[in-house]
């Protein structure tokens, strides 16, 4: 950490940190700021909610929800609308990490339309953006297509080049659960290429895991984790433990659809943990499902069964409506391996009202988007 002394230069430290991505260190600074801020409301402000920002970027997602609610509250009693909009984002951002799709919704709902009082348009784009992607979390990809649209044009007619990036690599996401994965490729292909140098090392590790995830969908295994490895690298640069668990996640599909299970089992391991340890009850579930499926390709039905209901039960518990569906269609799999007779009709018309597909090879491995 530089060794600053006074209160605004502890501030923007912290600021330059931030922008750079260097969210540990940003962190820090913002917690040495909070020291001599007392006295100073705005500062301590700043304070709370940089520190909120950072300990949710890296994964820390319970001490940012309490972050955000100080920095709320504190917005609050001074009547500062535009810190308490960010801390409402911010707050539905990690109540989304967390399973609470409902909540975070609502804490974006609160924030536009504080954004849209006044007037602040890369604001409006911002949670624009974050509205997508809880609207994907929910399994309501049409709606998530319109809010990432709704975002790029914002975020175009502002010239703000990164909030334009962010909102392309959310259409790739969406494109590619919707099955249309060179649509996906060319989206986060975009996003990179407008991201360019800069030096906002999150989004450019986002946009590289989009590209590794298409990649992995149109079965270019070796672009594939050509690109997880840049994106692991920068997501291991920053802190950032939860989108790096998302990577190991990807590139062990990747294994997997190759048939290595080895090297798959233990990426998979390696992210269940991390999902763990920050409580990302979605990863959780994409990684349960994908080690059931390690043992229904070994013929351990059994046990694929009993992790396919837990993943299932925990899924239609945080109404993550396609993993809820990729699920079913996992025990499908495991009742035809067992020799019963198995429709996927009811499946496949499940995965067409979210406005998804059954993955693209009907049978294991499942090559997931």
């Amino acid at each position: 950490m530089p060794e600053v002394q006074d209160l605004e230069s502890l501030l923007e430290a912290a600021a330059r940190a931030h922008d750079r991505s260097r969210f540990g260190e940003a962190l820090g600074l913002y917690r040495a700021a909070e020291k001599q801020c007392r006295r100073e409301p705005g500062a301590a402000l700043s304070c709370r909610l940089g520190k909120a920002h950072c300990l949710r970027l890296i994964g820390r997602f319970r001490q940012a929800l309490r972050a955000y609610g100080a920095a709320a509250g504190l917005a609050l009693a001074l009547e500062d609308a535009p810190a308490l909009a960010d801390a409402l984002v911010g707050q539905g951002m990690a109540l989304r990490a967390v399973g609470q799709i409902e909540e975070a919704l609502q804490r974006f709902e609160a924030a536009a339309q504080l954004y849209t009082e006044l007037g602040d348009e890369p604001g409006r784009g911002y949670v624009l953006w974050a509205q997508g992607g809880a609207l994907r979390v929910r399994g309501r990809l049409d709606q998530a297509l319109t809010m990432y649209r709704e975002a790029l044009g914002v975020f175009e007619a502002q010239g703000v080049a990164e909030g334009a990036a962010y909102a392309l690599c959310g259409l790739g996401g969406v494109s590619r659960l919707q099955g249309h994965f060179a649509e996906s490729f060319d989206y986060y292909t975009e996003a990179n290429a407008r991201l360019g140098r800069r030096r906002d090392t999150f989004g450019r590790a986002y946009s590289f895991c989009g590209i590794a995830n298409a990649h992995r969908m149109l079965e270019h295994f070796a672009e594939a984790h050509r690109f997880y490895a840049k994106a692991q690298a920068l997501y291991h640069q920053i802190g950032d433990r939860v989108s790096y668990a998302y990577t190991l996640w990807g590139e062990g599909t990747a294994w997997k659809v190759e048939g290595r299970p080895t090297p798959a089992r233990e990426l998979f391991r390696r992210a269940a943990a991390l999902f763990r340890a920050t409580a990302d009850t979605r990863g959780q579930v994409y990684t349960t499902l994908a080690q059931g499926e390690l043992l229904l390709l070994k013929g351990r039905t059994a046990g694929a069964d009993r992790l396919f209901q837990l993943a299932l039960a925990s899924a239609r518990k945080n109404r993550y409506l396609y993993e809820t569906v990729h699920a079913q269609y996992l025990l499908a799999l495991g009742r035809e391996a067992r020799g019963e007779t198995v429709s996927y009709t009811p499946v496949r018309q499940a995965y067409a009202a979210i406005g998804a597909e059954l993955p693209q090879r009907l049978g294991l491995p499942v090559n997931l988007p």
